[in-house]
């Protein structure tokens, strides 16, 4: 069944924490995500990547772009062509290769904002916080949402350990200038403050 299906089930790819993260995004948002999708189906949710189909098919419906990010070449291409199997086109999304702080550098600068800052990619939180302050000024253009995969909700003390990703932020939100909105499953929200 493909993900355009009329019949097709939300749920399959709209898992809570993605469903509660898009549910905050402005109309036509524009979604910044490290780490792609590399091994996912609509068929097998325990696969690597179901956030950068679920970003898809949002923009597919409500308008805006995605802009995925990977060292890996091979991931991108993965990417594209799952995109492109389960939702029939990749017209809103742009993979990027490289470096994820060096790439969203790059971007916070070509964008007019982020809405929303996805962080799946790279190991420990010196280079996801290395990532978010990158994203930092294009954020404060933005609806300012920062998502984290890859949590330690069932003990929120291992949220300390370097290797996790969420770790410096979990440390001082306020260092980033964040307020933590929620956690759900492996999933943490933060957001900028807003003027």
């Amino acid at each position: 069944m493909k993900a355009t299906d009329p019949d097709r089930h939300d749920a399959r790819v709209y898992t809570r924490p993605f469903a509660r993260l898009l549910a905050g995004l402005p109309a036509h948002p524009i979604i910044v995500e490290v780490g792609t999708a590399y091994a996912v189906s609509s068929e097998n949710q325990a696969s690597c990547g179901m956030s950068t189909l679920a970003w898809v098919e949002f923009v597919q419906r409500h308008g805006g772009e995605v802009h995925s990010i990977d060292i890996a070449l091979d991931h991108l291409a993965v990417c594209r062509a799952t995109i492109a199997l389960e939702l029939g086109t990749t017209d809103c999304l742009a993979c990027h290769g490289g470096d994820g702080e060096l790439v969203v550098q790059r971007l916070v600068k070509a964008l007019p904002r982020i809405d929303l800052l996805y962080i799946d990619g790279g190991t420990g939180g010196d280079k996801a916080a290395a990532q978010l302050r990158a994203a930092l000024p294009a954020l404060r253009r933005g609806a300012g949402f920062v998502g984290f995969d890859d949590c330690a909700s069932g003990d929120p003390a291992q949220n300390l350990n370097p290797e996790v990703r969420v770790s410096e932020v979990y440390r001082d939100p306020t260092a980033f200038d964040l307020e933590h909105v929620w956690t759900d499953g492996i999933c943490m929200c933060y957001r900028v403050h807003q003027p």
